[in-house]
């Protein structure tokens, strides 16, 4: 079901229209909120709205919480799901959308910050009949109100719930609430090995981000210490080294170097590995930091597929913060590399380095045809080419290599992270969103020219909407978004309306949103900080769906 136009949005640019700009999308919000019954959509517009901090929109959210959009079970979008016949896959289908819908708004109330909020929302995460998601959003949300009067509710929720998910919303709860007691719960969950394995892990994420705060007599630096060298599962071990880079003491520093050195798990050894490059980029002292840059490079090095992306992305880091030691270790495996997913993470992590010195290399990978090496060894040839050319010492006839659509498609986002102009850069890009090239490197050019603030390429973006490629069209999307165009909001509404499918449409109610308020909203910034993809991926579905969003 197509909701009716709402609201225009348009803007002028000037700086004193910003306020009204927040206003006239804040509106939008409200009225596709009124009007949609998609989750996708009332999901974007709900996020949109908490972004806004839209407070009238606390009473719709907080209806859709209670018992979702009003859709009888022959009201659905057909073209969102096509295969739908039976009454009874009617009703599971209105179950369905009901369910996700209040996911949705319970997020769009913790975002928004509606303290006067908290009574449903406590209401719905300890009513054992609400779908379990709808209890996770629910909880989630009350540690995204940050306030210390809802620890005991969460505690609560805590004792009540044996659902995994709750545990877990509950954990990344208390760590956004993040006072002593909220501390203390998460330190003793994440030492009493009796707890869950997936909760202990969720409570090594959450303690992280509170800094090295006292927890009784130890610190929270020591006990993920403790959990990253000597606890039995992967998870939670991974889960400490992911944030052990915010409690960056000497004890911290050491045990990420031993388990960087020497944990059994490849993943954990990566993840250290990035944190200790993060901690002793800040400031931890040079021989850390040079063991780390050696370590680092030594794992590039080795070319394990397993590991060989985290060395590479560890050395971007040291490079970002200044550690200009550790772009010769990239350079020569931007030129030397044979494996795909080496040479994808070297040039992100050029890009994170804003290497001047490689730029030019990675625009012309960008420009490469996707190939595969000759049987006379060209593609060896054109790699002494091009490692001629990033390293020095003067180029030969040889074109170059050809590389994978993966590899360029991370080459236009490494450019995009250079986040400055550049005619090399924005040529190659550019010509990346030709018609002969794979939706995957046309979307990545399109995020790599908004990263860098190119809007000569937006024509071409708008022309764009109307491909076959959905992928395309969501990439595009989310780039007109971050260019703050007020021109392309008029692009962007046409495209709402006319786009079918309904994750698309809700794409482009959060570029709107984006270009009223560049700005990610910060407690959604918070929980993507140091992500943990391993605890809450295909857990917390809206939450999933908002991250990509912003």
């Amino acid at each position: 079901m197509r909701a009716p136009r709402p609201a225009t949005v348009t803007g002028s640019g000037s700086g004193a229209a910003e306020a009204g700009e927040r206003f006239v999308a804040s509106r939008f919000a409200l009225e596709v909120l009124s009007r949609e019954t998609s989750p996708p959509i009332l999901g974007a517009a709900a996020i949109m709205a908490g972004k806004l901090g839209a407070t009238e929109a606390a009473e719709k959210l907080e209806a859709l919480l209670a018992s979702g959009p009003a859709l009888s079970a022959h009201e659905h979008d057909e073209d969102e799901v096509p295969h739908v016949h039976t009454e009874k896959e009617m009703r599971a289908l209105a179950d369905r959308v009901k369910s996700e819908t209040r996911e949705q708004a319970a997020l769009g109330l913790g975002l928004m910050g509606a303290s006067g909020s908290s009574p449903v929302l406590l209401r719905i995460a300890m009513d054992p009949d609400a779908p379990v998601r709808v209890r996770v959003h629910a909880t989630l949300s009350l540690g995204l109100l940050r306030q210390a009067a809802a620890v005991g509710p969460v505690l609560r929720v805590l004792g009540r719930d044996d659902e995994p998910e709750v545990h877990l919303a509950a954990a990344t709860a208390l760590g956004l609430i993040g006072d002593a007691a909220a501390a203390e719960e998460l330190g003793r969950r994440l030492s009493n090995l009796g707890t869950r394995d997936e909760v202990r892990a969720a409570a090594a994420t959450a303690l992280g981000k509170l800094g090295d705060v006292r927890i009784g007599e130890t610190t929270a630096g020591a006990l993920l210490a403790a959990a990253l060298l000597r606890d039995r599962d992967a998870d939670v071990r991974r889960s400490a080294a992911l944030v052990m880079h915010r409690v960056a003491g000497a004890e911290a520093i050491a045990a990420l170097g031993q388990a960087a050195w020497g944990d059994r798990d490849a993943p954990t050894r990566g993840f250290a590995l990035l944190s200790l490059a993060r901690a002793t980029a800040a400031g931890s002292g040079l021989e850390a930091r040079e063991r780390c840059r050696l370590h680092a490079a030594r794992v590039l090095r080795a070319g394990d597929d397993r590991e060989s992306g985290f060395g590479a992305l560890a050395l971007g880091l040291l490079a970002r913060a200044g550690e200009r030691s550790a772009l010769p270790a990239l350079r020569e495996a931007l030129a030397g590399s044979r494996s795909e997913n080496t040479r994808a993470a070297v040039v992100v992590a050029l890009g994170l380095a804003r290497d001047p010195e490689s730029r030019a290399a990675i625009a012309e990978i960008v420009r490469r045809a996707p190939g595969t090496a000759t049987a006379d060894g060209g593609e060896e040839r054109a790699g002494r080419s091009l490692r001629a050319k990033v390293l020095g010492g003067g180029a030969g006839p040889d074109p170059g290599p050809r590389y994978s659509a993966k590899v360029r498609a991370y080459a236009c986002i490494a450019l995009g992270l250079f986040e400055s102009a550049d005619a090399v850069a924005s040529a190659a890009l550019r010509e990346a969103l030709g018609d002969g090239n794979d939706p995957a490197i046309r979307g990545a050019a399109a995020i790599g020219l908004s990263g860098l603030g190119d809007r000569s390429g937006t024509p071409a973006l708008t022309a764009l909407l109307r491909g076959k490629s959905a992928f395309l069209r969501n990439s595009v999307v989310i780039a007109l978004g971050f260019y703050r165009d007020l021109d392309a909001t008029r692009d962007l509404l046409d495209h709402y309306y006319r786009e079918k499918d309904p994750v698309l449409r809700a794409a482009a109610v959060s570029a709107i949103g984006t270009i009223a308020d560049p700005s990610r909203p910060p407690l959604l910034l918070r929980i993507a900080s140091d992500f943990n993809p391993l605890l809450v991926m295909g857990r917390f579905s809206a939450l999933e769906r908002a991250l990509r969003l912003y």
